[in-house]
């Protein structure tokens, strides 16, 4: 129709990302085990730590919110958000793709910044005799990185359909094509996934 934008099926036809992740072959990339910085190295409850980089894929494959930390004016802002992962994305390490708006004044601050951006699930509740031994069994995984915006074309186009995706599977492919003003009134950041430590319990 005209006024619309009908994005490509796939941005890359060799990327891996959504249930394809937990099968993912070894390339020497995809499945490298995590190797934390120092501002990235879990030193409380060093046990909870997963080094495994394939289970960090499928964690992010299975979660729905993400929540992006950023400073504005000096007051740090942390806001959830639609996101999806590409392991295979154009950053060092893969990208995080993570939701938003033009209008959004945290998202144009984060720009060429570094962002916090932490994925949580909640797997169940830890019941014990005593307050202190009272807990969650979780699942968690924090990203460090320099953020940018995507910009138009094919690179925006395949980002939403991951986040799309990550929601609802398969439901890229069943919706009407954007029109230029859906896309042009949406924003996606992109941060490198190198700096990734993650946790479970």
């Amino acid at each position: 129709a005209s006024g619309s934008i009908s994005p490509p099926t796939h941005y890359r036809s060799d990327r891996i990302s959504g249930a394809d992740a937990r099968s993912a072959v070894d390339d020497g990339r995809v499945n490298a085990p995590l190797s934390p910085t120092p501002r990235t190295t879990i030193r409380r409850g060093k046990d909870r730590s997963v080094a495994d980089r394939e289970r960090l894929h499928a964690f992010l494959a299975d979660a729905l919110v993400a929540h992006v930390g950023v400073v504005v004016d000096g007051c740090p802002r942390v806001l959830p958000t639609a996101f999806a992962a590409d392991v295979d994305g154009p950053d060092d390490g893969g990208t995080l793709y993570v939701h938003g708006s033009v209008a959004a004044d945290w998202l144009l601050r984060a720009i060429e910044r570094d962002v916090c951006v932490t994925i949580t699930e909640l797997d169940g509740l830890v019941a014990a005799r005593s307050a202190f031994n009272h807990s969650m069994n979780y699942r968690s995984a924090v990203v460090i990185g320099r953020a940018r915006i995507v910009k138009g074309g094919a690179e925006l186009a395949h980002a939403l359909e991951l986040i799309v995706d990550q929601m609802i599977p398969g439901r890229w492919r069943t919706l009407r094509p954007a029109t230029r003003k859906e896309l042009a009134a949406t924003a996606v950041l992109a941060a490198a996934r190198r700096q990734s430590p993650c946790a479970w319990r």
